[in-house]
């Protein structure tokens, strides 16, 4: 499985812009959804597809959450700590 800062390399290289799931959690290390995250990776053309979507399986099988403005979040690895 690859690590986690190679899935946020990923997620940067391929979002499709400022509002994309990949975007989001990629910058702010917070995810409002794994389904919408696996969606994303349909844009994804090469073997970076698989590795994301095994680190995006595992990670929702095991994630800690985070309440922000009434909304619940994965919190994922790299997030700042000040949420």
């Amino acid at each position: 499985m690859i690590r986690n800062a190679t899935a946020r390399r990923i997620m940067y290289d391929w979002h499709s812009g400022q509002w994309s799931a990949f975007y989001a959690a990629a910058s702010s290390g917070l995810c409002a959804s794994f389904t919408a995250l696996a969606l994303e990776c349909d844009g994804i053309t090469d073997g970076d597809k698989s590795k994301l979507l095994e680190w995006i399986m595992h990670k929702q099988n095991n994630y800690r959450e985070a309440v922000v403005c009434g909304r619940a979040y994965a919190v994922l690895p790299w997030v700042s700590r000040s949420y």
